[in-house]
């Protein structure tokens, strides 16, 4: 009688993690497969085509030199300042209305301007 092996099912981290450990060199499909434990041959081969950074097929790569880098870093933090600025604007323009008119509710004193020509 046969004896079955249970299924085995890795998480997508530690694909990654094997993945990026033989991309790096630190060691290599074999070694893996046996410091790990992975029975399946080809099972490391496939997480390296899926996860892998080798793998380009169907992906951007961008070159850029550090300067482009740089300015990318920097816009992305610009941005991400100024789309944090905008959201405390928001806020702040919210707050306001809502004590606007709660003064002209509560104390019947019109606090808007009108829009006469």
């Amino acid at each position: 009688m046969k004896k079955s092996h249970p299924h085995l099912r890795y998480s997508e981290e530690f694909k990654r993690t094997v993945v990026e450990e033989i991309e790096t060199g630190i060691m290599s499909v074999s070694e893996a497969r046996r410091y790990y434990g992975i029975e399946g041959t080809m099972t490391v081969y496939r997480w390296i085509a899926t996860y892998g950074m080798n793998d380009i097929k169907g992906r951007k790569v961008i070159v850029m030199s550090k300067k482009e880098e740089t300015e990318l870093i920097t816009l992305r933090r610009q941005l991400a300042e100024a789309s944090k600025a905008l959201e405390d604007a928001e806020c702040r323009a919210i707050a306001w209305e809502s004590m606007v008119e709660a003064i002209e509710k509560d104390l019947g004193i019109p606090v808007k301007k009108s829009l006469r020509a």
